[in-house]
């Protein structure tokens, strides 16, 4: 059965088009994952706030979003987001208390699969693999320490 959409009123089709834009922004453009990251300060699409970073009065605009949005807040430049902490308090909030969020590397796909095949420490992010190489690390670390205190 073939469906033609000539028959159809404009503003039917305009709704199913409008439905299947709201449908493949919510399933495919936004990311579940980033659902526990700070609130992002809205910003025009696609660039988002590219040339607003490049501003001489930024320090200015970073103060009247730490009053609007909070201490702890995020902008988007190109993919890459910027988490802004704007307290001592909110550092330390970062910092100490959700460093298992925070603080993993960047993936890196060309300095850790391609160049160093995985193996690389350095170019690792935090996780069960990393922490099992530091772990090994720490121990022949100090125990060449110790061997040279004795000597």
């Amino acid at each position: 059965m073939i469906i033609d959409f000539t028959s159809f009123h404009p503003m039917i089709v305009g709704l199913i088009v409008l439905g299947a834009v709201y449908l493949a922004y919510k399933f495919i453009l936004t990311d579940p994952r980033r659902k526990h990251m700070p609130p992002m300060v809205p910003g025009p699409p696609i660039i988002n706030h590219s040339f607003i970073h490049l501003e001489t009065e930024f320090p200015w605009r970073l103060a009247k979003w730490a009053q609007d949005y909070g201490e702890i807040y995020r902008t988007k430049s190109g993919a890459t987001d910027f988490i802004w902490l704007s307290s001592p308090k909110a550092v330390k909030e970062v910092i100490d208390r959700k460093s298992a969020i925070y603080s993993s590397r960047q993936p890196q796909p060309m300095a850790l699969g391609a160049a160093s095949g995985g193996k690389r420490m350095t170019f690792m992010p935090k996780g069960k693999q990393w922490r099992t190489l530091r772990a090994i690390l720490h121990r022949v670390f100090s125990q060449c320490n110790k061997a040279d205190d004795s000597s």
